[in-house]
C-alpha cells in the first residue's frame, strides 16, 4: 500500500517552486502535469494524474486502477479509491498539501507461490497535510490522522484482523544543509487490538491489545538526493509496469546505490505501550507499560547496534500458570545490549559486487562475513538487564566477546546483581511443597551464595569470567567444569 503514498510523494517532487504558479490557472495545472508526466510517461498514458485549479488551490487525483488492474502475481488489486490531494501555491516557493479523505478502501489478493491471501484495509476517516519543498524534493514536515482504521487478511491457513482507532503522527525534515538532513517522526496510536488464528487440527488463536502507543523515529543525516532518485527510479520503473531492468536500467540503479548507500549516518526507534495484554487460547499476559529502542548508528563507519526492552507491571490472568508459579512471575524485567565491531554497510556493499561479478552463493556469504567482521570479533555490551519480583530481584551487566569464524565459545566478563537474597531464599523453601522444582533451586542459589561477594549495600554479586583459556573464574575463584 506504501507505493500509492510514495507516487503522490513523488509525483508532488516534481511540482515547480510555487513562485512560478502563483496565478491558479488551467494553465498552469497542466504545464505542471506535463512536467510529472515527462518523468513517468507511463502515467500519461494511463491517464493516472489529473491536476486541475479549485479555487485557491489545485486538486490533484491519482487514480492508480490503470496500473494496479493490470497486475496479477503477487499483487493483485480489485478496488483502490482515488488518491485526492490538494496543492497551495505559497509566496516563499514551497507548496502546502492537503487531504480530507473519507471511506478509503483497498482490497485484493496477495499470492505466495499458488497461494492467494484476500486483504482489505478501510480507512474511513482520513486527514493529513504539510509542505513540499521543490529544492530538496522532498516534504519538509507531514502531518497525519487516520480514525477507525481497519485491517483483515485471510487465507485458507490463517486469518488477521486488525484496528486502530485512532493514529496520529508528525514527520519533520530539520537541520537541512547541502542535500542532507535529519528526519524525524512522532506518532501516536490509541485502541489497538489485533487477533491471528491458525487453522489446523488444533486452530490458535492469538490476540494483541494495547491502550496507546508513542514512537518516535530518528534518521540522522539522511541523504536526501539519494533518497529522492532512489524513490523516483523505483516508482518510475513500477509505474511502467516492466518487471525486469533493462541493462541501462540496473546500471542507472547500481550508480545511485554506489554514490549514496548508505543514505543515511543513523536510525533510531523508541516507543511506550500502555496496557498491552498478549491472549493466547484464551490465556492472557499483561503488561502495564513496554518501552523498547533501537538504534543503528555511525552507518558506514564504527557502526554499533542498540537494542533494549523493558516490561513493567507484569501479571498474568489465574489459572494460567500452575499453582504456585504464579508469584514467581517477575513483575518487571529489562534488557539492553549494544553491538560492536560490525560493518553493516560494508557488508551490503559486499554482497551487491559479489552478485554482480557472478559469484556463487557460498562465495557471497563468505565475502559478507569477512566484510561484516573484518577483525572476526565482534562485543556484546549488556548494561541494565535485570528480573524483579516481590521476591527476588537480580540484575547482570558486563561483556561478551565472540568470533563467530573461530568457531570459539564466548569470552564472557559480567556482573550478576542479587538483592535481598535471603527473600528469595525463605520463598523458595516455603513453597517447595506445592512446586517441587523450587527445593532444587534453592539449593543450587544456596551453592551459588557461596561463590558470592557481599557487598556493603547488602546485595551479593559475583564477577564471573569465562571462556579465556577455558576456564570459569567467579569472584577470582576457578570454577572445574
Amino acid at each position: 500500500m506504501r507505493f500509492f503514498a510514495y507516487l503522490a510523494v513523488a509525483a508532488a517532487a516534481l511540482l515547480p517552486p510555487s513562485a512560478f504558479a502563483a496565478d491558479i490557472s488551467q494553465k498552469t495545472a497542466d504545464e505542471i502535469q506535463s512536467r510529472i508526466a515527462a518523468y513517468f510517461p507511463e502515467l500519461r498514458k494511463k491517464g493516472v494524474i489529473h491536476l486541475s485549479p479549485a479555487g485557491d488551490h489545485y486538486e490533484m487525483k491519482l487514480d492508480i486502477d490503470p496500473i494496479i488492474l493490470s497486475f496479477e502475481r503477487p499483487l493483485r488489486i480489485s478496488e483502490l479509491t482515488p488518491i485526492i490531494e490538494n496543492l497551495v501555491p505559497r509566496d516563499d516557493g514551497l507548496w502546502a498539501i492537503s487531504r480530507q479523505a473519507k471511506d478509503g478502501w483497498f482490497i485484493g489478493d496477495y499470492f505466495v507461490g499458488d497461494e492467494p491471501s484476500h486483504f482489505q484495509i478501510h480507512a474511513p476517516d482520513l486527514s493529513s497535510d504539510g509542505v513540499f519543498d521543490p529544492e530538496v524534493g522532498m516534504i519538509r514536515n507531514f502531518n497525519f490522522l487516520i480514525r477507525d482504521f481497519e485491517l483483515s487478511n485471510q487465507s485458507h491457513t490463517s486469518a488477521t484482523q486488525m484496528s486502530v482507532k485512532d493514529y496520529h503522527g508528525r514527520i519533520d525534515i530539520q537541520n537541512l544543509r547541502n542535500g542532507h538532513g535529519d528526519i524525524n517522526g512522532d506518532f501516536t496510536l490509541n485502541g489497538l487490538k489485533e487477533t491471528l488464528t491458525v487453522f489446523g487440527v488444533m486452530t490458535m488463536r492469538a490476540a494483541v491489545t494495547g491502550r496507546s502507543l508513542k514512537a518516535r523515529t530518528e534518521f540522522h543525516d539522511v541523504d536526501l538526493t539519494g533518497v529522492s532518485k532512489i524513490l523516483k527510479f523505483g516508482l518510475a520503473r513500477l509505474a511502467s509496469g516492466d518487471r525486469t531492468l533493462t541493462s541501462i536500467q540496473s546500471k542507472e540503479l547500481a550508480s545511485i546505490l554506489r554514490d549514496h548507500i548508505p543514505f543515511a549516518a543513523g536510525f533510531a526507534a523508541s516507543g511506550v505501550i500502555d496496557d498491552a495484554a498478549v491472549t493466547i487460547n484464551n490465556k492472557s499476559f499483561t503488561a502495564g507499560k513496554v518501552q523498547y529502542g533501537l538504534a543503528l548508528q555511525n552507518l558506514g563507519q564504527d557502526e554499533s547496534l542498540s537494542m533494549g526492552l523493558e516490561l513493567s507491571e507484569i501479571a498474568s490472568q489465574p489459572g494460567v500458570l500452575p499453582r504456585g508459579y504464579e508469584a514467581a512471575l517477575p513483575k518487571q524485567i529489562g534488557y539492553h545490549v549494544t553491538m560492536d565491531g560490525l560493518k553493516v554497510v560494508a557488508a551490503i556493499r559486499a554482497q551487491r559486487e559479489g552478485q554482480n561479478s557472478g559469484q556463487s552463493q557460498a562465495e557471497i556469504k563468505k565475502r559478507v562475513d569477512d566484510a561484516l567482521s573484518p577483525t572476526g570479533r565482534m562485543t556484546m555490551h549488556i548494561d541494565n538487564t535485570f528480573a524483579r519480583s516481590d521476591y527476588y530481584d537480580v540484575s547482570v551487566k558486563g561483556v561478551m566477546y565472540m568470533e563467530p569464524k573461530q568457531s570459539r565459545e564466548p569470552v564472557l566478563d559480567i556482573t550478576v546483581t542479587a538483592r535481598d537474597l535471603d527473600k528469595t531464599v525463605a520463598f523458595l523453601q516455603a513453597n517447595t511443597n506445592s512446586v517441587p522444582q523450587f527445593g532444587q533451586a534453592c539449593f543450587m542459589l544456596l551453592m551459588a551464595k557461596g561463590f558470592g561477594k557481599q557487598e556493603k549495600d547488602g546485595t551479593m554479586t559475583w564477577h564471573i569470567q569465562a571462556g579465556a583459556n577455558r576456564k570459569v573464574l567467579i569472584n577470582g575463584r576457578e570454577i572445574r567444569h
